[in-house]
């Protein structure tokens, strides 16, 4: 089932906050698989096109 647009970024949103929390926990190995998440779920090229740039910036800047 496709996702719609505001599905998919309120999943994005809760994947980032997982994220965040599992980085300032220093659970390293928990972010990355969490990032990986983020990736898989983007596979659609359609979706991947949409959010790529916003994920990675998401990303950047929480391990930063």
């Amino acid at each position: 089932k496709m996702m719609s647009q505001e599905e998919y970024v309120t999943r994005l949103r809760e994947l980032n906050d997982d994220i965040a929390h599992a980085w300032l926990n220093n659970e390293r190995v928990s972010a990355l698989r969490l990032a990986v998440k983020v990736r898989l779920s983007a596979q659609d090229a359609e979706v991947w096109s949409f959010s790529r740039i916003i994920i990675v910036k998401h990303i950047h800047r929480i391990i930063n």
